[in-house]
C-alpha cells in the first residue's frame, strides 16, 4: 500500500487565492507501461471517489473486492470501471491549530503528528500548513517526511485561528500540485480546539472546495467538558458543525476528543482508514458538463460493512479561485 501525507499545521489569517483550478471530474485510466505513480493515465472522463468500508465497530475492513462495491450517482447505477485497492500513491495534509490557545497543548501534538508521518511509503508526498494568524505553507508537497517533521517541531502557539483559511489553502496546495492525469489519493487532516476566529474565507466556500476536489477530509477538534461551549450536546458550537460537515461531505470521519492525549489514537484510526482505502472510477451516465453538484453514494453487497466516501462532486466544477 502506498501513501502520501501531507500536513496542514496550524489555523491563521487569511490565505490569498491561489491559481490552482480543482475539478472534481478528471481524465483517467490507461495503464502505462511503467509502475508507480503514473502508472495510470488520462484517457476519459473519470469520477473518481476513494472510499472505505468499515465493520459495525467501524473498524476498516481490508481485501473487498470490485464486484462487491456499488456506485449511484443520482440514484443511477453507475459501471466501476477503475478500481485501485492498493495501487494509488497517497498525498496527505494535516492542519495543525498553532493559535495561542494551543500552548499547554502543543507538544503533545506535535509529537503525534510527527509520529504520524511514520506511515510514508516510497511516493508518497506530505505537505505542512501552519494555521496561526494567518495560512502558511510551513513545508511544501514533497516526499521529505524528515523535513515535514522539522517543520511540525518549529511550530509555535500564538494569535488567532483562520481555521476555513487554513482548510481552504491547504486544499489548493494539493490540488496545485496534482500531475494532470495522475491517479493520487489525497487525505487530508485538521486539528483544532476552537473556533475560527480570524478567517477571511468563509465556510461555504470550504465546503465547496471539498465537493469540487474529492480530497478525504479527516477532522479533530479538542473539546473540553468544563466548557460551556460543549455542555448541552444538543446544541453543537460552529466548529462542532464546520468540523462534520467537511468530514462527512468527503467520505471521512470526524473526530471529538477531550483531551489531547487521545490524539495519537485519532490518528492511528485515520491511518487504519487509509491503509484500507480503495479508489473506484466511473464515468457518468449523464453526459452533460453543466457545473451541477451531482450526489453519489457507494453500497458494498456481500460484505457485512458500510461503505464511506465523498457524497457528491460538481460536473466540470468552476475553478475554486472563481467564487
Amino acid at each position: 500500500m502506498r501513501f502520501a501525507w501531507i500536513v496542514v499545521l496550524g489555523l491563521g489569517v487569511a490565505a490569498s487565492a491561489p491559481e490552482a483550478s480543482p475539478q472534481s471530474v478528471i481524465t483517467a485510466v490507461t495503464p502505462a507501461p511503467e509502475d508507480g505513480a503514473d502508472r495510470f493515465r488520462s484517457g476519459v472522463d473519470l469520477v473518481t471517489l476513494n472510499v472505505v468500508v468499515t465493520d459495525s465497530q467501524q473498524h476498516a475492513i481490508a481485501h473487498v473486492p470490485q464486484d462487491a462495491f456499488e456506485v449511484y450517482e443520482d440514484n443511477v447505477p453507475q459501471t466501476v470501471t477503475y478500481f485501485a485497492p492498493d495501487i494509488a500513491p497517497l498525498d496527505l495534509a494535516v492542519l495543525i491549530d498553532t493559535s495561542s490557545s494551543m500552548i499547554k497543548s502543543m507538544d503533545a501534538l506535535q509529537a503525534a503528528s510527527v509520529r504520524f508521518l511514520d506511515l510514508m511509503r516510497t511516493g508518497d508526498r506530505v505537505t505542512v500548513v501552519g494555521v496561526g494568524d494567518r495560512a502558511t505553507v510551513l513545508h511544501p508537497l514533497d516526499d521529505d517526511a524528515l523535513g515535514a517533521a522539522a517543520a511540525i517541531r518549529r511550530t509555535r502557539a500564538k494569535g488567532t485561528t483562520a481555521l476555513y483559511d487554513s482548510l481552504y489553502l491547504a486544499i489548493h496546495e494539493l490540488q496545485r500540485q496534482h500531475e494532470s492525469g495522475a491517479v493520487r489519493r489525497q487525505v487530508l487532516t485538521v486539528f483544532s480546539d476552537g473556533e475560527d476566529t480570524a478567517s477571511l474565507i468563509d465556510f461555504d466556500a470550504v465546503l465547496e472546495g471539498v465537493r469540487r476536489t474529492g480530497i478525504t477530509a479527516y477532522t479533530m477538534l479538542l473539546t473540553s467538558p468544563d466548557d460551556p461551549r460543549h455542555a448541552d450536546i444538543s446544541r453543537d458550537s460552529r466548529a462542532r458543525f464546520a468540523m462534520k460537515d467537511v468530514a462527512t461531505e468527503s467520505g471521512g470521519r470526524a473526530f471529538f476528543p477531550t483531551h489531547i492525549n487521545q490524539v495519537p489514537d485519532m490518528y492511528r484510526v485515520i491511518a487504519e482508514d487509509i491503509s484500507a482505502q480503495y479508489t473506484l472510477g466511473y464515468v457518468s451516465t449523464n453526459t452533460a458538463r453543466d457545473g451541477r453538484l451531482r450526489q453519489v453514494r457507494v453500497r458494498v453487497k456481500g460484505v457485512p460493512g458500510v461503505a464511506r466516501a465523498r457524497m457528491g462532486y460538481y460536473a466540470d466544477a468552476a475553478p475554486l479561485h472563481s467564487r
